[in-house]
């Protein structure tokens, strides 16, 4: 009758373990909260400075002082894209590329949370439906 009872310690200790595990991962979920349901614009892309040649002979950038512009870069349909922007648009698309590529990092850890907390959900029925086998 000792062994059940040392038995039925260690599971329930291996349960609590399991149970603080899952604990740490729903208040993971609930600081993702605020970035998942954010309202802020999101743009998918990248803003960067674009560099080129005009192929005039007497210009600056035949000497090697390029022409830059600030473009985004994007992604449609598997192709890639580019708009130029002017530079009173910079600043926003900046901040908005900013927030898509903070809102996706969110979601890609949501995704891990999710599979860790059904894992851990899986292995504390296990702890809890142990049985002895020599009763």
């Amino acid at each position: 009758m000792k062994y059940i009872n040392i038995k039925n310690k260690i599971r329930h200790a291996k349960a609590s373990v399991v149970r603080q595990k899952l604990l740490q991962h729903f208040n993971d979920l609930n600081k993702l909260r605020k970035v998942l349901l954010t309202r802020r614009p999101m743009v998918k892309g990248t803003v960067y400075e674009f560099k080129n040649r005009c192929g005039k002979r007497n210009c600056r950038c035949q000497r090697g002082q390029l022409h830059t512009r600030m473009a985004l870069s994007y992604s449609e349909h598997g192709r890639t894209k580019l708009r130029y922007l002017k530079p009173e648009e910079v600043k926003w698309y900046q901040w908005s590329t900013g927030n898509y590529r903070v809102f996706r990092s969110a979601r890609a850890k949501l995704v891990r949370l999710v599979k860790d907390i059904l894992s851990l959900a899986d292995k504390l029925g296990e702890v809890m439906n142990d049985e002895d086998k020599t009763e």
